[in-house]
């Protein structure tokens, strides 16, 4: 029963880390309940299959512990998350060890005494968990404050998340058999301050990592934001350069359709007027959607898939509460998507709806298709031919409306693929 409590609490302190530090977002299924019930039981299962075998039994309380790792894992969305868990799941071991040790310490006891005794154990856990929660919420107001929220840490590097581990279970190994110093003693070692240093670095690295990766992301993404308004702004000189000679010419052009007429030749009149429609037709904006960096990211696709005809609907609000870097991550990839599954069509047509509610903001993108939608564990595959280095976008925009409190969803049938999105608080009131 004792181990019970130990795995509910820890699994309350992923949780918390993992959400609150790492912003993975939690599961709607059954899926970690029934994880942790099925490990349980076999937890309980095998320790009464090995109550002759001490060394048995401590292999099996250990891996009943690490299967946290799972259950944890079942009961969030995103990337990352096993590895993520793993490391930080390592760290929660070294760190409640040092809890422990010190509550020994304090109160003249060893360690061993320490944790055999219940209410020193739940004491020492339930303040681990307040430690946890503490720091975690520290970190989060910090980010916050300094305008960091945006910062992912699951896309710094794996590799360190994987050194991260290891420097743990080395050290865990190095302690216990004595090489170094004992880890759990009857006082808390150089060693065991050590290794949490070590701990604090390779976390410091691990964020100065997401933070590198974030910057260069943000360059990438306003540097797509620039190549799309300065074609913007190319397109909108080339017009207004056109819109002056046909200005220019427009009394010409009245006088040849005046001689045109007076001479009876009204088939030709017909003619030049369908000429003249076609050049107004150039000279009229392609889309306007209320924003200009949407109407960039609208017009450099127009001009790209020529052949799909785009239906817009609505208007952006001038004034909104979303970076335009969000706003650029959302368009950029829902739009590319659907131009380049509906360019694909005989007919392709690209329809978008614009729709406000309060402060909130619906957007919803429907496209044709003429190939089935792949689906590989219930996500989306691309189909693109460089699948390694697509693929993202379906991803890219939930994580950025999750970011915005929102959400986004995705759904097809045999002709059609939609994607809506919902994002609450969106506009500027």
């Amino acid at each position: 029963m004792k181990l019970i409590i130990s795995y509910i609490f820890d699994f309350v302190k992923l949780f918390v880390i993992e959400t609150g530090i790492f912003g993975y977002r939690p599961k709607k299924d059954c899926k970690a309940p029934l994880a942790a019930a099925a490990f349980t039981a076999a937890y309980i299962l095998a320790f009464r299959l090995t109550k002759n075998n001490i060394g048995a039994q401590a292999l099996v309380h250990l891996l009943y512990l690490m299967t946290n790792v799972i259950t944890v894992s079942l009961a969030l969305d995103g990337r990352k998350k096993l590895l993520v868990s793993f490391a930080v799941y390592c760290c929660i071991l070294l760190f409640d060890d040092i809890f422990m040790t010190a509550a020994a310490d304090i109160l003249g006891i060893t360690y061993h005494e320490a944790d055999m005794d219940t209410v020193i154990h739940y004491t020492t856990m339930f303040i681990s968990l307040v430690f946890y929660t503490l720091v975690t919420f520290i970190i989060v107001y910090m980010r916050k404050r300094k305008g960091e929220n945006k910062i992912d840490l699951r896309e710094s590097n794996s590799l360190y998340f994987f050194i991260l581990s290891l420097s743990v279970i080395v050290m865990y190994v190095l302690g216990v058999s004595g090489k170094i110093g004992p880890f759990v003693s009857d006082g808390i070692s150089p060693f065991m301050l050590l290794a949490a240093a070590i701990i604090i670095l390779i976390a410091v690295i691990i964020h100065t990592n997401a933070l590198k990766k974030y910057y260069e992301s943000s360059n990438h993404v306003n540097e797509k934001i620039k190549e799309s308004q300065k074609a913007y702004y190319e397109g909108m000189l080339a017009r207004e350069n056109d819109t002056r000679k046909f200005r220019h010419d427009i009394n010409n052009h009245v006088l040849c359709m005046k001689t045109l007429l007076n001479e009876g030749k009204y088939d030709e009149v017909g003619e030049y007027l369908s000429s003249i429609e076609n050049k107004t037709e150039k000279l009229t904006p392609t889309v306007s959607t209320g924003n200009d960096l949407v109407n960039a990211i609208t017009s450099d696709l127009m001009n790209r898939y020529n052949n799909v005809r785009l239906d817009w609907q609505g208007h952006l609000p001038a004034e909104m509460n979303i970076s335009d870097m969000d706003i650029c991550v959302i368009f950029s990839n829902i739009l590319d998507n659907a131009f380049t599954a509906a360019a694909k069509c005989e007919t392709g047509n690209v329809g978008v709806r614009i729709a406000a509610a309060g402060a909130s903001l619906m957007i919803t993108v429907v496209n044709g298709i003429n190939e089935p939608i792949q689906l590989r564990a219930s996500k989306l595959v691309t189909s693109k031919p460089n699948k390694r280095n697509h693929g993202f976008g379906v991803m890219n925009v939930k994580e950025c409306a999750e970011k915005n409190s929102g959400k986004a969803e995705f759904s097809f049938d045999e002709k059609h693929f939609t994607a809506e999105v919902i994002l609450p608080n969106a506009i500027a009131l």
